[in-house]
């Protein structure tokens, strides 16, 4: 096959799929996922004895239930979750750095303060 003879670019078959990005979470579904991984969390009839596709597969249900039109999907909120639960972490290591330096006269809302400046 001569170069004259390959097909143009535009006419190649590719095996990507082209995913779309969804909006972006709001504030308040954010809150909500909070909720249904927490309620999910500590459901005492399996609490942590459930699989990740039984554990997620109840927080979406959980998320849909009590957000009707929702139109996230079981991934969008299991990628959700990993970013809000990676960012929390960082946050409570921050906390932490400033709550072991023990200064006196700092209220619990100034460490906060400070918590918040050295995750930035």
């Amino acid at each position: 096959m001569l170069v004259q003879d390959a097909p143009p670019n535009d006419e190649v078959a590719t095996s990507k799929r082209k995913t779309s990005r969804g909006i972006n979470f709001s504030p308040e579904e954010d809150k909500l996922l909070v909720a249904a991984w927490l309620n999910t969390s500590v459901d005492p009839v399996y609490g942590n004895e459930q699989n990740k596709t039984t554990f997620y597969g109840k927080v979406t249900k959980y998320f849909k239930d009590h957000k009707t039109n929702s139109t996230r999907t079981q991934t969008s909120l299991t990628s959700r979750w990993g970013v809000i639960n990676r960012e929390t972490v960082k946050f409570c290591g921050s906390l932490a750095k400033i709550e072991t330096k023990n200064e006196s006269g700092t209220t619990a809302d100034d460490k906060i303060v400070k918590a918040r400046e050295l995750f930035k």
